[in-house]
């Protein structure tokens, strides 16, 4: 087993043919194929919103609960992350056997209902279980996406799907940031008391509710979508079976595909550690309300994501069948996002709105360009147990660790709130410089082990 040629477990790589392309995937054709790619989408916006809502009213709820820097903290990421990870194993095992539409609808339900009952929390430790539930939900958006890409649509249009799931979410990520803010605001100004039901709430509960509700739309498309016929059928259906297989794969391939699952820890301590943390720094830094933030981070989140995702699409396309080329691109983009760590040092609005959106532009297009380099190097029937994996090292360590390690310092070492811009700086900025070698690392490893993918 170990003497095995490694290229035997790499996808076909043959000439493009148009006519046999339609023929093979027909689905991404039809009219029920756009509608599970316009559902992954949504999905992937209204996953991004649930996640999000809680960095939005971090200072109503400490006022309301009595919560702690440090349970705010946890709260962003150790909760969620907890559940998350681990159940995204199981969830990937699922997609690659299961019907993905329904498995993913079933998904949703599971976190609106978490955030639903966020609304109603009255401790920290109901917010806890309540985040652990929305974590369990959310777990199954990326194994179910990957898996259903790499049989939907061609090679050469795997990289633009990807990078429209991922707008999907930055637009989530903005448009929770956008109307939690105006709604946040309207509801502290009493603005939202003749509505019914959600009139007598307090702001930050009305705001899960309406989030929560808000699942119901992917759930219907999801449900309307096509699945697309399997590239390869495993000879097992049942769930679990597909462990062992997995397994036995990682044992021949794991210093490229650990070295994968490694980098996307690294990167995931920054990207959570920035959502988790950018709103409460522009919050406290420059005294602004939550209007103003909600609608400074949403353009500015939805702006530099949109453009990286569009890229990493566009450039996944010209660097071809090569994962080495796309990791070249993925050492430039980290190498200068480790200046995101300035943001600690830097005073002005406009310049920390730059220090924000210059490394969401390059992580938006890396990110892109660390999925596609899943589905080159993990066979079709593995990849929505080999990306839970990924989840599970990015978010167990990365997405937990991140904004916990930021909240710690702050509160423990600084001992001032109004340090959460230093503390977030001396977190990033070493973890990009990280992540930039771990990356060629991995492309030193890819192109020892894969024959014919050779850097240009």
């Amino acid at each position: 087993m170990a003497n095995q040629n490694i290229n035997d477990a790499l996808p076909t790589l043959a000439p493009i043919d148009t006519k046999a392309e339609r023929t093979e995937f027909a689905t991404f054709y039809s009219l029920g194929g756009r509608i599970t790619i316009m559902a992954l989408i949504l999905t992937a916006a209204l996953c991004t919103m649930d996640r999000m809502v809680l960095s939005m009213v971090v200072e109503p709820i400490r006022a309301d609960l009595g919560l702690t820097e440090t349970q705010i903290g946890v709260l962003q990421g150790f909760s969620f992350s907890l559940l998350y990870a681990f159940a995204g194993i199981p969830l990937g095992l699922m997609a690659d056997r299961l019907n993905r539409n329904k498995l993913l609808a079933m998904a949703v339900v599971t976190w609106s209902g978490g955030t639903i009952a966020c609304g109603m929390a009255n401790s920290f430790e109901s917010l806890f279980v309540f985040r652990m539930l929305v974590g369990a939900g959310e777990a199954a958006l990326w194994p179910v996406a990957i898996s259903l890409i790499g049989d939907l649509a061609p090679q050469r249009n795997r990289g633009f799907l990807i990078g429209g799931i991922i707008l999907g979410q930055l637009f989530g990520a903005s448009f929770s940031l956008i109307l939690g803010g105006q709604l946040l605001q309207a509801g502290m100004d009493g603005g939202l008391a003749h509505l019914p039901i959600i009139g007598d709430m307090d702001a930050w509960r009305m705001l899960f509710m309406v989030y929560g509700i808000a699942g119901s739309l992917a759930i219907v498309m999801l449900l309307a979508g096509k699945e697309p016929p399997r590239e390869h059928i495993s000879k097992s259906t049942h769930p679990l079976a597909g462990l062992g297989e997995f397994y036995e794969f990682f044992k021949i391939n794991w210093k490229s595909v650990g070295s994968l699952y490694l980098l996307t820890m690294v990167v995931a301590v920054v990207q959570y550690s920035g959502l988790a943390w950018n709103v409460p720094l522009f919050l406290r830094r420059f005294e602004l309300g939550p209007q103003q933030v909600g609608l400074i981070m949403g353009v500015v989140m939805f702006a530099a994501g949109g453009i990286g995702s569009l890229a990493g699409g566009y450039v996944s396309k010209l660097t071809g069948k090569s994962p080495v080329k796309r990791l070249n691109v993925m050492i430039c983009a980290y190498c200068l996002c480790v200046g995101y760590g300035l943001i600690a040092f830097n005073p002005s609005l406009y310049i920390s709105i730059f220090l924000v959106s210059f490394p969401g532009v390059l992580l938006a297009m890396a990110g892109v360009m660390s999925l596609v380099i899943m589905q080159d190097i993990v066979p079709s029937h593995m990849r929505g147990v080999a990306t839970s994996v990924n989840t599970l090292f990015a978010s167990l360590i990365g997405a937990s660790m991140g904004p916990m390690l930021v909240a710690m310092l702050t509160q423990y070492v600084f001992e001032e709130d109004n340090m959460v811009g230093v503390s977030l700086g001396l977190v990033v900025g070493p973890a990009m410089l990280i992540a930039a070698i771990l990356a060629f690392v991995l492309k030193k490893e890819i192109i020892k082990k894969y024959a014919g993918m050779k850097a240009e």
